[in-house]
């Protein structure tokens, strides 16, 4: 019986790891936004997204059809560095509705994209100051 169990855990953390969200090459050049904290390249990051990431996103990033980008796994320090989004909003997501915009953005208006979600998810991160 115990080793029934055994190879029934085995199986379904086998399962599990296949379900994963996928991983990123190791090996990959660890990236930093360059125009980080910039307003300018958040407001340009602002309009950019408007154009092309808000039907699925929505509003402020919070969320819709496609996931929340300024609050769990993509929010600062939430997992999901630099080099994963960038690599995201280049390439894409394969077996996701989400495509990939290489050819359509430069790398600075990714950057540009990646300050507004990151000023966003910072925002939001703020403690709210509680009514008297």
């Amino acid at each position: 019986m115990k080793l029934l169990t055994a190879a029934l855990s085995m199986a379904t953390a086998a399962l599990l790891a296949t379900r994963a969200e996928p991983t990123f090459a190791d090996d990959a050049a660890e990236l930093k936004n360059p125009l980080e904290g910039q307003a300018e390249a958040i407001e340009a990051g602002k309009s950019l997204y408007s154009n092309t990431c808000l039907f699925c996103h929505g509003p402020n990033g919070l969320g819709a059809r496609a996931p929340n980008l300024v609050e769990g796994l993509f929010r600062p320090n939430g997992g999901a560095d630099d080099t994963i989004v960038f690599d995201i909003i280049l390439k894409g997501r394969p077996g996701t509705l989400m495509g990939g915009f290489e050819g359509t953005y430069t790398e600075t208006e990714i950057w540009q994209v990646i300050s507004y979600l990151r000023q966003e998810g910072i925002a939001r991160a703020k403690p709210k100051p509680t009514p008297k």
